[in-house]
């Protein structure tokens, strides 16, 4: 983290909110989520003073939970779009976010469904080295998490009970930022799905260690300091295809 923003604290009605969003769940029904508070916070403004990342932006946030991640971006000027696949979790954060509209300052759309297209889960059953990585995760994780067993046995596998993107003409292309905060095991679908579908020069924000030595693997394009990936079109990203 840049040195210069250890004393930019996130701003009091920030995290009030976060922290109001966030206590309004009981998260041990919720398999997979985990609030962010502060931490996205950090990261839109480290990668701001890089210069990376600029308000006016649009993000897709993947995974969008209980809306503390899309408060925290609007807040920050950047428009979102949140897909979260929870029923629950997806109305809880649409009627909670109502309560912020004051403090938001770039648009929020919500929407309950997959973030994966549909014809990227067809194009996925091809790719045998995927699936094989995160068999190899989802083995990891149940030998040293026993407590995740539930989530992984819940959602292993990237479904998509419906596409969001052409039910709601969302065009991937016109995505500046994608955002997740991703369990180890969907980290290669989901690069896969950045790689195949965003522009070039379209960045992914990671704040994940796992998720970041994995964006090097694959060859993204990154700087010193940063947690911001980029797709560039002279790269062959051939990694999940090998």
């Amino acid at each position: 983290m840049h040195k210069l923003l250890e004393t930019e604290e996130i701003p009091g009605e920030l995290l009030k909110s976060i922290e109001f969003i966030v206590n309004n769940f009981n998260r041990d029904e919720f398999i997979g989520w985990y609030p962010i508070k502060d931490y996205l916070w950090y990261n839109i403004l480290n990668e701001e003073t890089l210069g990376n990342i600029h308000p006016g932006e649009k993000v897709l946030d993947l995974g969008s939970g209980a809306g503390d991640s899309v408060l925290t971006w609007s807040y920050k000027g950047y428009s979102v779009t949140g897909i979260e696949i929870d029923k629950k979790l997806y109305t809880g954060s649409k009627e909670l976010l109502k309560q912020y509209s004051d403090i938001m300052k770039a648009p929020v759309e919500l929407f309950n469904g997959s973030y994966y297209p549909k014809k990227y889960i067809e194009e996925r059953k091809n790719k045998e080295r995927i699936q094989l990585i995160e068999e190899d995760l989802k083995t990891y994780l149940i030998e040293h998490s026993p407590s995740n067993i539930k989530h992984l046995k819940q959602r292993f596998k990237p479904v998509c009970n419906r596409d969001i993107y052409e039910m709601n003409n969302i065009d991937l292309k016109k995505i500046d930022i994608w955002f997740a905060y991703l369990w180890p095991y969907q980290a290669p679908s989901v690069f896969d799905m950045f790689i195949k579908y965003a522009r070039d020069d379209a960045k992914i924000l990671l704040i994940s260690k796992f998720n970041v030595d994995m964006a090097l693997r694959l060859n993204l394009e990154t700087n010193l300091g940063s947690n911001i990936f980029r797709k560039r079109k002279d790269i062959n990203y051939s990694f999940f295809d090998q």
